[in-house]
């Protein structure tokens, strides 16, 4: 009796696995058909488009500037050495105090 019993359980287990990869291989599907219908849309819209404008090319590449790389630089330096001066000076009188 335990046995049929088994076997029925094992049974129903088998069905109900069958039914999710009989529902999953439908969803597979209907994503497929989805995305492939909105591939295709994209598609006919890119035939259907126009160039509005042709494309903008220079003859000589665009140099950077490097007189406004060395101002920038030697302004961050000197910020960064005020508050370097300020920190040390922090430091410096945290010690004293101890």
């Amino acid at each position: 009796m335990l046995m049929v019993i088994q076997l029925l359980n094992t049974q129903n287990l088998i069905l109900s696995l069958q039914n999710i990869v009989g529902n999953l291989i439908k969803e597979k599907e209907d994503l497929l058909n989805i995305k492939l219908k909105d591939l295709e849309k994209k598609v006919e819209e890119l035939k259907n488009s126009d160039i509005v404008g042709e494309l903008i090319t220079n003859d000589f590449p665009i140099k950077p500037k490097k007189s406004l790389i060395i101002v920038v630089a030697f302004i961050t330096g000197f910020i960064f050495s005020i508050f370097l001066v300020f920190f040390l000076n922090f430091i410096q009188s945290f010690k004293e105090k101890n």
